[in-house]
């Protein structure tokens, strides 16, 4: 599972890096964005991109051996990777809840679902599942007590007014469009 949210992360960030270099995956709404606002769409997409390769690395940390020990040569210390585990599935699981949320509002409305839009959002609740199984099965290997769970979730939502605070001040200094 750690093999799998390990490559969900660095494929993701792959496509990150591409539309900050060649535009290979942006469709042509994207390049109509970038083009009218080139920093603020390469402020964001480098944000992410690290956001995604240290998921990488929380995600590969998760199943490191000898859980419970701090000892030298240890990246991190236990309880900063469950804490960074359980932020990152419970930002997903928001993230996942949130798109299911505008799907019903989409299908209510009438304007209906394209069957990309489902497998993206059932492709992230996937993701949200494998790091809540990373984030659990490493609490409980690790002995962390239930604080740490209580961080992560003050963590996700740290993270999640970190990439709004970076949108909303990008916007104001005119760097991306109010509104698309």
């Amino acid at each position: 599972m750690a093999a799998v949210t390990v490559l969900c992360c660095v494929g993701f960030a792959l496509v990150n890096l591409d539309l900050l270099t060649t535009g290979f995956f942006a469709g042509e709404d994207y390049d109509r964005l970038t083009a009218d606002h080139p920093v603020g769409f390469a402020v964001m997409n480098l944000l992410v991109l690290v956001l995604k390769l240290a998921g990488a690395f929380v995600a590969a940390l998760t199943v490191a051996p000898r859980v419970r020990t701090s000892a030298p040569g240890r990246l991190l210390a236990p309880p900063v990777v469950g804490v960074s585990a359980h932020a990152a599935w419970i930002t997903l699981g928001v993230y996942c809840a949130g798109s299911i949320a505008q799907g019903i509002v989409m299908i209510v409305e009438g304007d209906g679902i394209a069957l990309g839009e489902l497998a993206y959002v059932g492709f992230f609740a996937l993701f949200a599942l494998c790091y809540g199984v990373l984030g659990l099965s490493y609490h409980r290997r690790a002995g962390l007590r239930p604080r740490h769970l209580v961080l992560g979730t003050l963590g996700a939502i740290v993270l999640g007014g970190v990439l709004t605070a970076a949108i909303v001040t990008l916007t104001a200094l005119g760097l991306v469009p109010s509104s698309t």
